[in-house]
């Protein structure tokens, strides 16, 4: 009796995210979260939990639904939004940096010319 309430429980994530609308629906309800906390973005068990499905789950149906991992997700958005501020001039690398989430004008200098190919001072 154990055994199959585990199995049932077990499976209970894969029932709520069977459809290809629900599974399109969850993936969208932790992108928004996750732009929600761009800063300090939720760690992937933690976002399955608020979801109420299993993490293998919510990485594979979020990776077919956006085409990269939610690690990369943020990465890229926060390199995107830093482009953005950088570009309005309002702001100083630091600033934007730590506001990103960087713990360092120098990871977000490293990470940026990774992705654009040449330094935020260079825009």
């Amino acid at each position: 009796m154990l055994v199959e309430l585990a199995a049932y429980l077990g499976g209970a994530d894969l029932r709520r995210a069977r459809t290809p609308r629900a599974q399109r629906d969850l993936a969208h309800e932790a992108r928004r979260l996750l732009e929600a906390n761009l800063g300090e973005p939720p760690a992937s068990l933690e976002l399955a939990r608020q979801l109420g499905v299993g993490e293998t789950t919510l990485r594979r149906i979020f990776k077919n639904e956006f085409g990269r991992s939610m690690l990369q997700y943020v990465r890229d958005r926060r390199l995107e939004i830093g482009r953005q501020m950088v570009r309005e001039g309002r702001w100083q690398i630091a600033q934007i940096a730590y506001r990103l989430g960087y713990s360092s004008p120098e990871n977000f200098t490293h990470a940026y010319r990774a992705r654009f190919g040449h330094p935020p001072g260079r825009e």
